[in-house]
């Protein structure tokens, strides 16, 4: 049964599913430890609340620079032989040694079709606004492996949602979060069904 690792900066909403999903049986990777960046993010409650050993980790306070937070985070997940690590609503860009420990083994959820839209500063409600502003007739939502830049890896998979022509940032936040945590555990399903990511 491989251990995930989940980094969340804010609800938690997606870890709640899948702390559900793991506790209901309908997922056999076990959420191990919850990272946070912020101090008061929901997704820290969840989890001890879950009895998931959780960190709140920040260079600003803990360690000066985003470097050394990298390579405390990795030498941290080591401990707890992570074989998967979920980034759910994460807002922190991840590091070269996260990247060289867990190779092809990060995977990030992003609201919309990739390539389009994606970057840095592209996230949540700026996501749905950008949508709205180029025409796009379809939005969706994205899966895929973390690389070295910004929303930039293979993607695993994707669904697409319609765009109605009455449709605003909000509308689409809704449509996007109505079926984020389904999309997502399926997902995860499927990648255990293979084996490999």
């Amino acid at each position: 049964m491989p251990n995930i690792a989940i980094f969340s900066s804010g609800e938690g909403t997606l870890l709640q599913a899948v702390i559900d999903a793991y506790t209901d049986g309908h997922l056999n990777m076990q959420p191990t430890i919850v990272i946070s960046n912020n101090g008061r993010s929901k997704a820290l409650i969840r989890a001890s609340k879950a009895g998931l050993t959780a960190w709140h980790l920040c260079a600003d306070h803990y360690f000066g620079s985003e470097e050394i937070l990298d390579e405390v985070t990795a030498q941290l997940l080591d401990g707890f032989n992570i074989e998967l690590v979920l980034l759910l609503g994460y807002m922190k860009k991840i590091g070269p040694a996260m990247l060289l420990q867990f190779p092809d083994q990060i995977l990030n959820i992003h609201p919309a079709l990739l390539p389009k839209h994606g970057g840095e500063g592209m996230y949540d409600m700026l996501v749905h606004q950008a949508v709205i502003k180029a025409g796009d007739t379809e939005t969706g939502i994205t899966i895929h492996v973390v690389d070295q830049e910004y929303d930039n890896g293979r993607i695993i998979n994707q669904i697409k949602i319609p765009v109605g022509s009455e449709d605003t940032p909000e509308i689409l936040r809704h449509k996007v979060r109505e079926l984020e945590s389904s999309f997502l555990i399926e997902t995860l399903q499927e990648i255990e069904r293979r084996g490999y990511v």
